[in-house]
């Protein structure tokens, strides 16, 4: 196979495409990192089902934070939904989860990222007694 077939030609090493949904892996997988940041809580029809199945309510989140992305102009739009255990402090966790999503985006996609908007719909319990 020639080096026109490998690598791009002779204009250069060629070019890098990094799909969205890998993008947005990287994203959740960033945000979840961070202390405090859990998965967003489950979808009505997961806890009824938890209710049936063993009486409990099924509203503790778990995993990992949901993520989207959008690739516009050559930089990334990431949204993420998520969880934060109380206490923490939603505006330090929120700028910390900012900040490491930039930074691991742009070190594993090579794509900067220009908006993250971040999506909290609970403040969740410690993991106490």
């Amino acid at each position: 196979m020639s080096p026109d077939h490998l690598g791009g030609g002779a204009g250069g090493p060629g070019r890098l495409l990094v799909a969205e949904r890998v993008v947005a892996k990287i994203a959740a997988i960033a945000a979840a990192d961070v202390e405090a940041v859990a998965g967003p809580p489950p979808r009505a029809a997961t806890r009824v089902a938890a209710f049936l199945r063993d009486g409990s309510p099924g509203g503790r989140p778990s995993g990992r934070p949901e993520a989207t992305v959008r690739v516009v102009d050559g930089a990334a739009w990431v949204s993420l939904t998520l969880s934060i255990t109380y206490p923490a402090s939603v505006s330090q966790t929120t700028q910390a989860v900012r900040d490491r999503v930039r930074e691991r985006v742009a070190a594993l996609a090579g794509l900067p990222v220009a908006r993250i908007d971040i999506d909290i719909p609970l403040l969740s319990a410690g993991a106490g007694p």
